[in-house]
């Protein structure tokens, strides 16, 4: 970092809500009231020197974004004595040299609003499953960036109307070594690469803005630059491509981690168990079992060998933890797919559908667009999967609870001469 931009981090900027500021302190930023200058607030970062700059949420007042210089983005909630809400990540910003964060407003009529009804506010809101240290729970879902795009009004000490709906988070970063600009909306799409031409390479001292949705950026070579986003701003099928775009992002992202946590979770841990207790503890392995389970259902016959990895190996213990792994896995399997996954795809065929008459208004045409079509096939098809899975898994479980008791019975009736079979 150059000596005058780390003099310019020293600088104290005001919240433009709260009668409050933010300034350097010894082991990070610090938050102050104007009026009697007690601490709020304290943000640690542990080496400012990777900071290239820090914005205040300039609409809500409530959060702080630190940008760093490795193109990470961390927004800090102030009002939670500076609690870490978000970290952004660009894929293609290495260097910055200069940042800027702004809360635009978008400029369309309502008249044309009323024309746009998205259906999905009429469906049940979306749920998440995670796993804690125990079990798999529901919690209610929200965005990625829902902690700090979307704040309560009852939160806010102000009267204020907040609808984020209307508003475009623009997180503007600049490259001084390719000298281009990198643009993150909403916390989740970026535009990157963006080039000024005509300009000798320079580092960009100040991002400001000019009006809603105009920034200018001033080199130290003594250029300037404008980015004008009220083409975006003011564009009703661009803000309607935007916004579905976005959720569906968000919705991919959903998908692919409850995918993840059934795997990691549900399948991984049932296979690892059932490998160590047959494959790797039974000489002969899977084969030779099944061989041996076959005679023991057709004949009643159980040899020594057999018979001592039922006692020994599954035994009381190990016998109820598979027993509970499958089970787990086949319930929640369900749950999961019918909860999660069948109604994400359904909205995602919804904004699939809104996307495809956004660009064919836009570009007064009826075209069928590949990869549209081609999403709406695989969502399509993942749903038809997934009624199949949850048919086939429903089926399973009922021969699984079955064949479990049979399990233990055979084990019962082995240690212990005078138990009764409960399972023909």
């Amino acid at each position: 970092m150059v000596i005058d931009s780390g003099i310019r981090l020293y600088y104290s900027k005001y919240n433009p809500c709260f009668q409050l500021y933010v300034t350097r302190s010894d082991q990070g930023l610090a938050v102050y009231r104007i009026k009697d200058s007690s601490q709020l607030a304290h943000i640690f970062i542990k080496d400012f020197d990777t900071v290239a700059g820090y914005e205040w949420d300039n609409y809500s007042g409530r959060f702080i974004s630190v940008f760093l210089t490795d193109g990470t983005i961390r927004i800090y909630d102030i009002f939670k004595n500076g609690r870490l809400v978000s970290y952004i990540r660009s894929s293609s910003q290495k260097n910055v040299d200069s940042c800027l964060w702004d809360r635009a407003e978008f400029s369309i009529p309502s008249k044309l609003q009323l024309f746009d009804s998205n259906i999905i506010e009429c469906l049940p809101t979306l749920i998440k499953f995670v796993k804690d240290s125990r079990n798999i729970n529901i919690i209610d879902y929200y965005p990625p960036n829902h902690s700090w795009r979307h704040v309560d009004k009852e939160s806010q000490d102000t009267d204020k109307e907040i609808d984020f709906r209307n508003l475009l988070d623009v997180h503007i970063q600049h490259n001084p070594n390719e000298d281009n600009f990198t643009i993150i909306l909403n916390g989740v799409y970026e535009i990157n690469g963006i080039v000024m031409p005509d300009i000798s390479k320079s580092e960009v001292y100040q991002l400001l803005k000019l009006h809603n949705g105009e920034y200018m950026s001033f080199y130290k070579n003594g250029h300037y630059r404008k980015i004008n986003f009220n083409n975006l701003l003011s564009c009703n099928v661009s803000n309607g491509l935007l916004s579905n775009i976005l959720e569906i992002r968000n919705l991919n992202r959903y998908v692919n981690d409850h995918l993840d946590l059934i795997k990691r979770e549900l399948i991984i841990p049932y296979s690892d168990f059932v490998k160590k207790i047959c494959i790797d503890a039974y000489a002969g392995g899977m084969t030779k079992l099944n061989d041996e389970l076959e005679s023991l259902l057709l004949t009643g016959e159980i040899n020594n060998e057999f018979k001592d990895w039922l006692v020994n190996i599954i035994g009381d213990r190990n016998g109820k933890k598979w027993r509970k792994l499958g089970m787990d896995m086949f319930e929640k399997i369900v749950k999961i797919l019918t909860l999660a996954i069948i109604p994400s795809c359904e909205r995602f065929m919804i904004y699939l559908e809104r996307t495809d008459g956004y660009l064919n208004g836009y570009m007064k045409t009826d075209t069928d667009f590949y990869d549209i079509i081609s999403l709406r096939e695989y969502f399509s098809k993942l749903i038809r999967n997934s009624i199949t899975i949850i048919n086939s898994l429903n089926n399973q479980l009922k021969y699984f609870e079955i064949f479990s008791e049979w399990i233990n019975d055979k084990i019962n009736e082995i240690t212990d001469e005078d138990y009764k079979n409960r399972v023909l």
